[in-house]
């Protein structure tokens, strides 16, 4: 079952932030779709819980802008902006340049070795036309150069807009089943990483960044995702 929250086992206890995760889970793997319509009593059916916890749980998720509450017209799964894509990836840019710099001097072999097997697992997803693999596995890879800046801050910042990155790739999805250009892209960096230049790596990663921003952002037009707000309309 791909488009509804599918039957599973929750324990009793913390059943508003499971099934708060559940939803989020399943939207930022595309399960969910944008403007897409949920129902409290059907998520609650499905779980198999009272709709108590589920309406907790949306309420959460409404505060966050992650639905929206249309009134006489019901919740829906909130659509990104233009605006949003925009401010997140001219953000993720400067943060993940600024990430690569430092990680080039703490990043090991090892870590080396990790961000070229996520490079090759991309690949395969792509190939496959696995696109929440895909996904998950790109997250990993830009994670492992976040994490290995040691700088505590970034990390916080990076690590807030994950969900939101990880919505706009798996929504904009057709824009990434190239296999050879997502192995190029991330061969540059890891290459200016292993060179041990801060410039290269830092120019080869935002100009990455910046050109998947500016893909989703045609892929969205092109595909009329919009802002949930023209609901209301």
């Amino acid at each position: 079952m791909n488009n509804s929250i599918e039957s599973i086992k929750i324990k009793d206890n913390g059943l508003r932030h499971q099934v708060y995760k559940i939803i989020k889970d399943k939207i930022a793997r595309g399960e969910l779709k944008p403007n897409q319509r949920i129902f409290e009593s059907r998520i609650a059916e499905q779980l198999s819980i009272s709709r108590g916890p589920v309406r907790e749980a949306i309420r959460d998720l409404a505060k966050e802008g992650i639905v929206i509450n249309i009134p006489r017209k019901g919740t829906f799964i909130a659509a990104c902006s233009i605006k949003d894509i925009e401010e997140i990836y001219s953000l993720r840019a400067i943060l993940e340049g600024l990430a690569v710099r430092r990680s080039i001097n703490y990043l090991s072999k090892k870590d080396i070795k990790n961000l070229e097997n996520l490079r090759e697992e991309m690949v395969t997803a792509s190939k496959n036309k696995n696109i929440a693999k895909m996904v998950e596995k790109d997250m990993q890879f830009h994670k492992v150069i976040c994490y290995s800046s040691k700088h505590t801050r970034l990390i916080k910042f990076w690590s807030e807009m994950d969900y939101q990155i990880r919505t706009f790739l798996v929504t904009a999805d057709l824009v990434f089943y190239n296999p050879e250009q997502i192995a190029q892209r991330h061969n540059k960096i890891i290459e200016a990483i292993k060179a041990k230049d801060p410039d290269i790596a830092e120019k080869c990663i935002k100009n990455h960044i910046n050109q998947i921003g500016k893909e989703i952002i045609d892929n969205f037009k092109k595909r009329s995702i919009v802002s949930s707000s023209t609901l209301k309309k």
